[in-house]
């Protein structure tokens, strides 16, 4: 090794990597449409190490860089038929980006992790409670810091610009609450998810509150019976990706939901309508799909539906008019089933089936394979209910929590024999 490579080494030290992980938390809150960004500098930082080192990924990795090659390649497949295929090449691009500077950042954090561990959980401990003082100031005031930050009205618009803020404390906190209790402090442990569970229902994430709630059921049974609860977590998973088109059509919406009660919101019925219609153009193409970012363009998508929203006053009822498919179904099964076809649903089922597993074989106490199998649980509910499939901060926070979960639910000596 050359005194160059060696000087690149000492500069781009991991531990500098993770007190760098701090810019996650401050972009998430001051900067969410760019919140990719702490992605891309791990990405490259990870990516310049490797290449000065001359390192090989670790073989434990191999696996993941098949399937995202194999998506990669498949998507650059649908080009030929998608609807718009420069914008489906500049998407293929940037997944492919995102993907180079994630799979570079597991790759330092696999072998470095013991020596991140300790700043990266000082950095999402100190963040986490950063980004939930910043939501508490935003809520009590109405909205008036977001509303600083990022324009708008205060009232009609704070829970939707905090939703990547929420999504952060929703999944880290499951490894805060791993980190807390490694360290001794298992008074405090549960705060975490808690407080998540909290800031999600006071700003309306009711997605993110359903997500949390299934992943606290799954830490539990988790903590009682880790290998069966992945086990199960997994085949759940992946049997949901193979046959989502069928339940979009059993969970369409139809007279019963309009006497349903009032806490049946314009989103749950809007959600419902926009599955039936992606399943109705699933089955039209269910072989190869209609192309990478069909769903912005797809025919019919732009239908004028009348949707029910039941206000506070159970007794009124309003007529809203809302698109059939709004940029994309608000459920990464049926997107990718949209888009992909078979061939995408089965890359999404063996990804969805393979981490819980991956899991329960990691070498990590009982406590860190509940954590990280609550937090996939809460990350698969946020997929099915919420984001787009290809939405660039909802990658990177993916990304950045699948590399930090690497180094914080990673057992020292001590963790272990406390968790014994």
């Amino acid at each position: 090794m050359t005194s160059l490579n060696k000087a690149i080494g000492r500069v781009l030290d991991p531990r500098l990597l993770a007190w760098g992980a701090i810019l996650i938390p401050l972009f998430v809150f001051v900067a969410p449409k760019i919140s990719y960004w702490p992605l891309v500098f791990a990405g490259i930082v990870g990516l310049i190490r490797h290449a000065a080192l001359r390192g090989l990924p670790p073989r434990s990795m191999y696996p993941l860089i098949g399937w995202t090659l194999a998506l990669l390649v498949w998507i650059a497949i649908s080009l030929a038929y998608a609807p718009d295929m420069k914008a489906g090449l500049t998407l293929l691009l940037k997944l492919g980006a995102y993907g180079a500077c994630g799979l570079a950042l597991v790759s330092v954090t696999l072998e470095h992790g013991a020596a991140m561990r300790r700043g990266a959980g000082y950095v999402h401990l100190v963040g986490g409670l950063a980004v939930a003082g910043a939501l508490c100031v935003d809520y009590v005031s109405g909205g008036a810091v977001s509303t600083l930050l990022f324009g708008g009205s205060a009232q009609m618009g704070a829970a939707n610009r905090n939703t990547t803020a929420i999504v952060y404390l929703a999944l880290f906190a499951w490894l805060i609450c791993v980190w807390l209790r490694g360290h001794g402090y298992t008074w405090v442990a549960a705060a975490p998810p808690m407080l998540a569970i909290v800031f999600a229902w006071l700003f309306g994430q009711f997605a993110a509150v359903l997500a949390l709630l299934v992943g606290a059921v799954v830490f539990g049974l988790a903590m009682l019976r880790p290998r069966s609860t992945g086990s199960a977590v997994a085949l759940l998973c992946a049997a949901f990706v193979i046959v989502a088109p069928v339940g979009g059509k059993l969970l369409a919406p139809g007279p019963w939901l309009r006497s349903a009660p009032v806490l049946i919101q314009f989103s749950a019925y809007h959600r419902m309508k926009i599955w039936a219609f992606a399943a109705d153009r699933i089955v039209e193409r269910p072989l190869l799909g209609w192309g990478i970012d069909a769903s912005r363009r797809i025919p019919g998508g732009n239908t004028i539906v009348e949707i029910d929203r039941y206000m506070a006053d159970p007794n009124q009822r309003y007529r809203t008019r809302a698109v059939i498919m709004p940029l994309h179904p608000h459920n990464a099964a049926l997107q990718v089933w949209l888009e992909l076809g078979v061939v995408g649903a089965l890359l999404l089922a063996a990804l969805c089936g393979g981490i819980p597993l991956a899991c329960t074989r990691a070498p990590w106490s009982r406590t860190s394979i509940a954590a990280g199998l609550a937090m996939f649980s809460t990350a698969y509910v946020l997929a099915m209910l919420s984001f787009s499939l290809w939405q660039s901060r909802w990658h990177a926070l993916l990304w950045l929590v699948g590399a930090s979960a690497v180094v914080l639910l990673g057992d020292g000596p001590e963790r272990k024999a406390r968790d014994a």
